[in-house]
């Protein structure tokens, strides 16, 4: 039976069992484990995290980094990336002294800074489809005011890394609002 080093981290939290929870595995290579592997693992935490981010380090300064969903690979995960490099730099004095950090992703290599006991990363470039909405219609499926978009940011469909790798994107709607108050009341027309 094959066993891995991991553990639950909580991203964006000032305690324990706070902010948003990522499991993470630590690899000494990514031959040491198959996707229904990965996968498996990640159906077993379901309920406990969203994602499992699996690292292997691949160079002194450069990490190699998937992550799984109970229900599939997905691109990239925010939360599970700044939980899991934290953790890293925090316990390993060799990535502490490091101003940045290489990391391997699905959606590209992203750099890492280290700042003060901080994690910074740029996330990867959301992908826009073709697909244009016109607010008139968005307003009348949310049953919104037109009034509340921001007319500066074009509506449109994005990806922003939540689907697996070589497949068609779901579908995720960026609606610009200039207030929250305005969103709040949305009422999806059936």
């Amino acid at each position: 039976m094959k066993t891995f080093t991991s553990k639950k981290i909580d991203a964006f939290a000032t305690t324990t069992s706070g902010g948003n929870p990522a499991a993470a595995v630590y690899l000494d290579t990514f031959d040491a484990i198959t996707e229904p592997e990965m996968l498996r693992i990640a159906r077993e935490l379901e309920g406990f995290v969203s994602e499992v981010g699996y690292i292997a380090r691949i160079a002194p300064d450069a990490f190699k980094i998937r992550y799984f969903s109970s229900e599939k690979e997905v691109q990239f995960c925010g939360h599970a990336t700044i939980a899991i490099m934290h953790d890293l730099i925090r316990h390993d004095p060799s990535l502490a002294s490091l101003e940045q950090i290489l990391l391997h992703t699905n959606k590209g290599v992203l750099t890492v800074e280290n700042r003060d006991g901080s994690v910074f990363i740029q996330a990867p470039e959301p992908l826009f489809t073709e697909c244009r909405i016109e607010p008139a219609e968005i307003c009348k499926a949310l049953n919104i005011q037109e009034s509340i978009l921001d007319a500066g940011i074009e509506i449109g469909i994005v990806n922003a890394g939540t689907v697996p790798p070589h497949t068609h994107p779901s579908p995720r709607g960026l609606i610009p609002c200039t207030s929250w108050s305005g969103l709040s009341k949305t009422v999806p027309s059936s």
